[in-house]
Parts: structure tokens; sequence; C-alpha cells
């Protein structure tokens, strides 16, 4: 089920983020200040001050959401091998577990992806500011587009789970090395 995430055949979406032709965690964090910042004017307003602290913590809960669902990935896949060594209703159960773990995780990353775009158009009843462009499968976007500028997905893009799962994948793959390694530039050229 989960074969492209061990040998990585998502690679047009690896592929994508590397290259800032998609969102990425920069782009999505750049949305997010932009609209912060102009609502910061009408930060008295209580419903301002709220979703300016939504906003805040958006894109953390994405990067959360993206690490719990690759994390599950690998638990349903380890699910899948230790099935083999388990008698019949264990096996089933364990593996009814990860993958309802698995769906639910995928679930609230989808949910934690719209709620950035529900959070800005909230935020732009309150104050004028330039919308990121929505991004959706087949946008030729140029290379690093995402990198220096806001860039969030179309609600066509959020609705596509494998997208999403294929992007959720890449995003945590490519920001981990990056942590690791230090590189915060995207690979490609």
């Amino acid at each position: 089920m989960h074969e492209a995430f061990e040998r990585f055949s998502n690679h047009e979406v690896k592929q994508l983020y590397d290259e800032g032709r998609m969102p990425t965690f920069h782009s999505l964090e750049r949305a997010t200040k932009r609209a912060q910042d102009a609502l910061a004017p009408f930060a008295d307003e209580p419903e301002v001050a709220r979703l300016k602290k939504l906003l805040e913590g958006s894109v953390k809960q994405v990067k959360m959401w993206c690490r719990r669902y690759v994390q599950s990935i690998l638990v349903f896949r380890n699910a899948q091998r230790a099935m083999r060594r388990l008698d019949g209703s264990k096996q089933a159960e364990a593996f009814y577990k990860a993958d309802m773990d698995r769906r639910r995780i995928h679930d609230a990353l989808l949910s934690s992806v719209a709620t950035i775009n529900n959070l800005l158009h909230k935020a732009e009843e309150y104050a004028e500011f330039e919308m990121p462009l929505a991004w959706m499968e087949g946008t030729p976007i140029p290379s690093r587009f995402a990198a220096e500028h806001a860039l969030i997905f179309s609600p066509q893009a959020i609705e596509n789970r494998k997208l999403i799962r294929d992007w959720s994948i890449a995003a945590d793959r490519i920001e981990q090395i990056r942590q690791t390694t230090g590189i915060s530039e995207p690979f490609s050229p």
C-alpha cells in the first residue's frame, strides 16, 4: 500500500517540493505571517487576536501531522510484516488498528492543511493583504517560487488524498534532512 514511502516513487512530488514549485513549510509560514502582520493593527479586537493566535500555530500543526503521518505509515508497514508471525485473529486486529490510526492521522493532516486556507480567508475579512497563490497539481510554478513567495494548496489539491499523502512524506523527509544537515536551500537547481 505504501511502497512509495520505501522507494520514494513519489519522486515527482519530492522534486516539486525540493525545487520550491509546490507549497513548502516555509511558503505556508510566509502565508500565515503575511496575514498575521496585516491583522496586527486590529489585534485589540478579541476575534482578531484569536485568529492571529490560530495562524501562529497553524503551520506547526501541519508539521506535527506530517511527522505523525510518516510515523503511522512506518507502524502500518511494521504491522504488515509482523502479521506473518501472528495468528489469524491477532493479525487482523493489528492490521486494522494500524490502518485505522494511519487513516485518522491522514484525516487530521488534511484538516490541518485546510485550516490554514480557512484562517487566511477569515483574516482577509478583517485586513487587506495579498492572498497567497493557491497551488494545484499541474500548475506551472517557476523553480524556487515557494522559497520566495507565499504559496498554499488550493481546495482541489487538499481534496486529493494521495497528493497530500505524497506531499507530507516528501515534506517531512526533506525537512528532516535539512534540519540534520543545516541546509536550508533547495537541493535541486
